[in-house]
């Protein structure tokens, strides 16, 4: 896939066949949007970016969908119109039954 030199990522990438002349435009639109980005050698990490601390909650999950649909949240007040967005999301059934349980 890639590696290491000099402190640069370098990718690597193998096909497992012969790329096709029209693949070939479309494997340099590929690797100029992977170059695109600023490679770092250090330890990856999960970050919640909706949250002060980085860390998922339900509660501030909620309060992004509610926010993305400008609905106000107040804190012992369940929206019906966000229950319904959640209800009918393509999220998984036990991540929408957790959100509207609590």
């Amino acid at each position: 896939m890639g590696n290491w030199v000099n402190g640069e990522w370098r990718w690597d990438l193998l096909w497992r066949r012969k790329l096709f002349v029209w693949e070939v435009g479309l494997l340099d639109d590929l690797m100029g949007a992977l170059n695109s980005y600023q490679m770092s050698n250090t330890q990856d990490l999960w970050v919640w970016k909706h949250d002060a601390t980085g860390i998922f909650s339900v509660k501030s999950a909620y309060s992004v969908l509610a926010s993305n649909m400008g609905v106000r949240v107040a804190s012992s007040v369940v929206s019906d119109q966000v229950l319904a967005k959640v209800w009918k999301s393509w999220a998984p059934s036990k991540l929408s039954r957790l959100i509207i349980c609590s």
